[in-house]
């Protein structure tokens, strides 16, 4: 994407660093910040690209989703992320 890619929509992305997490899949982004682990925002960074709008309360089916691909991600890695 840097050498002027285009870039694939459909890759997943996760993420830990000191608490944060994220996911991102197929034009979601789930991310709970290092301030409030235990809180996840949603944002659809297809129409939202500066995350604005969390929409967690309003799409509680793609959190829980994203989460569990989150769980599972980070137990086949062996992350120990504890809240």
């Amino acid at each position: 994407m840097l050498r002027g890619e285009s870039s694939n929509r459909n890759e997943e992305y996760y993420f830990e660093h000191m608490k944060g997490r994220a996911v991102r899949k197929d034009g979601w982004k789930l991310v709970a910040h290092t301030k409030t682990p235990d809180q996840w925002q949603l944002y659809n960074v297809e129409n939202d690209l500066t995350e604005m709008n969390d929409l967690a309360k309003e799409r509680p089916e793609i959190v829980m989703t994203l989460e569990k691909d989150w769980e599972r991600w980070a137990n086949r890695v062996g992350l120990k992320f504890r809240e």
